[in-house]
């Protein structure tokens, strides 16, 4: 962290404020990036996200220091400016792998608001089970000390599957980075991807595990790329929407 208190002109000695543990794991399909739910599946990372108001900041990232399944994300809070910070929590829901969070407080910083793309599914080794995921907006106190229990403001209806999503050159999923919420003082609006309308395709998988193969060294060459306007039957694959949570 640098801290400017002259509108930019000027900043502070950069200091950490946080130890971050990459989530995901290597892809084979896609290098320098990790996926979150499975071979040839959605990229992931670990960016830094800040909320501030007034002398109060607040630190969030996803973590995977506890392994891959058990992803969290931590946030810490700071109520002087950055001088001091609490120590890291888990304010993601019991059983979700948060991906993408983005938080927003409360102009009067006494509520963090977060929406983040929850997997509820283990990592998966081949393209096959379900790999799904849905949008998530939490409210989440702010205390003195750090922050009180966690509470799901809203969350998306049903669950979509990254594997009906695809980067442009269908290797990988992509559901993308671009979560973010805002706050009021009346609650927040948290914007996020979702694939509640989109469908998978059978030729797709069947070439993004071709790719893992070749990767792994168990098959000696990558298939044919398909053409999903041609190859995928019902029209929807790749249909990934910005949707919207409110609070109540």
């Amino acid at each position: 962290m640098a801290r400017s208190f002259d509108g930019g002109r000027s900043f502070d000695r950069p200091r950490p404020v946080a130890d971050v543990v990459d989530i995901g794991q290597p892809s084979f399909t896609s290098a320098g990036y990790t996926d979150i739910d499975g071979v040839a599946g959605a990229r992931a990372d670990s960016f830094p996200h800040v909320a501030i108001a007034g002398s109060t900041i607040v630190l969030a990232w996803a973590d995977g220091r506890l392994g891959l399944g058990q992803e969290q994300e931590l946030a810490q809070v700071s109520r002087d400016r950055g001088v001091t910070w609490s120590a890291p929590v888990n304010i993601a829901l019991p059983g979700d792998r948060p991906v993408m969070p983005g938080v927003a407080l409360s102009p009067d910083a006494s509520t963090l608001y977060s929406v983040y793309s929850a997997d509820r599914d283990p990592f998966r080794d081949s393209l096959t089970g379900s790999r799904r995921f849905l949008g998530v907006l939490l409210s989440v106190p702010v205390t003195a000390t750090g922050f009180g229990v966690p509470v799901q403001a809203a969350a998306e209806s049903a669950d979509g599957d990254g594997r009906a999503s695809s980067a442009n050159a269908l290797g990988d999923e992509f559901i993308g980075d671009y979560n973010q919420v805002a706050a009021t003082p009346a609650g927040a609006v948290g914007v996020y991807t979702s694939l509640h309308d989109a469908a998978q395709c059978d030729a797709v998988n069947a070439y993004r595990q071709g790719l893992v193969d070749a990767a792994q060294g168990s098959a000696t060459a990558a298939p044919p790329k398909p053409a999903p306007i041609e190859d995928c039957a019902s029209g929807a694959f790749g249909n990934t929407e910005i949707k919207a949570l409110v609070t109540p």
